[in-house]
């Protein structure tokens, strides 16, 4: 009777031993993702652009906004980050010898040179080669026949480019670009491999796959011409090491940042420019034109005296006491000009579709890249925009500028002690949460 009794309090016990570890697992589980030193546009950069949207007068083009379509996938769960480490010595000699340049050394500015070829490898690890006699004009069957001025002169059989006969086919092209990547020490078993016909070309893409994931702005691009030489190629070499894993912010709210002018990669141009509605206000205050130099009219240049503002024609009344006029009254040309033109209707586009994909970024000093979770939208056209899907708090600001992050935030987001390092800057850890099942590196 009392082992049965005891053995009843060890099965009552060992559940709770174990509920116990769960919680202290999860517990465990509150590391804070280290925030990510990238280029990226979001937050009081994008003030003017935000309104710019506010006000459409800002805005001459008018304004595209998105707008979430039924059944969009929300695609919240979280999503590693890799760091792309650059290349060693030994991988830009297996790229150099895989183009050709075997025994040649770079020169100060890493880069190969022979004859007319050249291939350049930046710290960060992109890489351009090139070839200056490769061709690219696109050439035509077309037969020119010789015909009098009086006649009219015959159509030529076909003006349909061709190509030329020494081009390989589309599968010894791919076949060439796959086997010099090879060459270089890339694994493409994991990869998507795509070709385009330029005619007198072949255009490789050759784009990896991450943990299952696309990638973008990460892929290969081999160009084949005649004979099946390498006229141009570029992309991005090293190897990738998983870094912490972010939380992603959904769909819907990325399509809302997307309404911001925020969440893209590398610096943003400013689109709204305001220079050219002040000039015109101020035109319009003293009824010249900018045009005018400055709104004065008469007198010589060096005039002491500013001259009057020219006034507007006065604006017959639309009462029948005024002068007859050739426009009715309610059209917009029997208002004077206000010197702006009004905005088309904002563009409502609808986004049906989003994939989770893996952006190449890279940081502030450019010499080291990163993937980190995006969405690929899609559009009832087709591929809409990419956005980052992490949120703003992840990011570093660039050097010198504020960090405006508040602290004590949410526990999704982070507060700046992650990876804080003595001197109170952020710095990049990599996950405890240990890898993903499987990545494919790009070559070490």
């Amino acid at each position: 009777m009392r082992s049965r009794a005891l053995a009843i309090v060890v099965a009552a016990v060992v559940p709770l031993l174990a509920l116990g570890v769960v919680i202290a697992q999860r517990g465990d589980s509150a590391h804070k993702p280290a925030r990510l030193p990238i280029l990226a546009s979001g937050g009081a950069e994008n003030a003017t652009l935000g309104a710019a949207r506010a006000d459409a007068a800002l805005y001459p083009y008018g304004v595209i906004v998105y707008k979430a379509g039924p059944n969009l996938p929300a695609l919240d769960e979280p999503e590693h980050a890799y760091k792309v480490v650059a290349p060693d010595d030994a991988a830009i000699r297996r790229l150099a010898d895989a183009f050709g340049f075997d025994g040649i050394a770079p020169d100060g500015n890493a880069t190969f040179t022979d004859g007319d070829a050249q291939l350049s490898v930046s710290p960060s690890g992109y890489w351009g080669y090139t070839r200056q006699s490769a061709g690219g004009s696109v050439s035509s069957s077309g037969v020119a026949v010789a015909c009098a001025p009086d006649t009219d002169c015959p159509t030529p059989p076909t003006t349909v480019p061709q190509h030329p006969a020494d081009l390989p086919s589309q599968e010894d092209a791919k076949a060439t670009a796959l086997a010099l990547l090879q060459r270089a020490g890339v694994d493409t078993n994991q990869a998507n491999v795509t070709v385009d016909d330029f005619v007198t070309q072949w255009s490789v893409r050759v784009v990896p796959l991450v943990d299952g994931l696309q990638t973008e702005g990460f892929g290969t691009s081999i160009t084949v011409g005649e004979n099946s030489t390498i006229d141009y190629a570029s992309g991005i070499l090293g190897h990738l090491e998983p870094a912490d894993e972010y939380p992603r912010m959904g769909t819907r709210s990325a399509i809302d940042r997307l309404n911001k002018g925020e969440g893209f990669i590398g610096p943003r141009p400013m689109i709204a420019e305001t220079g050219i509605a002040s000039d015109t206000a101020s035109a319009t205050a003293t009824g010249a034109s900018p045009a005018d130099g400055g709104g004065v009219a008469g007198g010589p240049p060096d005039s002491a005296k500013p001259a009057e503002p020219t006034p507007l024609p006065p604006v017959p009344p639309c009462d029948g006491t005024g002068a007859p006029t050739t426009f009715a009254c309610d059209s917009p040309l029997s208002e004077p000009p206000l010197g702006t033109i009004p905005p088309p209707a904002p563009q409502e586009i609808t986004i049906v579709g989003a994939e989770g994909v893996l952006l190449f970024a890279q940081s502030f000093t450019g010499d080291e890249g990163w993937l980190v979770p995006a969405y690929r939208l899609t559009t009832s056209d087709g591929i809409g925009p990419t956005v980052l899907a992490i949120d703003d708090s992840f990011l570093l600001p660039p050097p010198g500028a504020s960090d405006d992050l508040p602290t004590g935030k949410d526990s999704g987001s982070v507060d700046g002690g992650a990876g804080a390092g003595s001197d109170g800057q952020a710095s990049i850890e990599p996950a405890n949460s240990g890898p993903p099942e499987a990545i494919q590196p790009t070559g070490k």
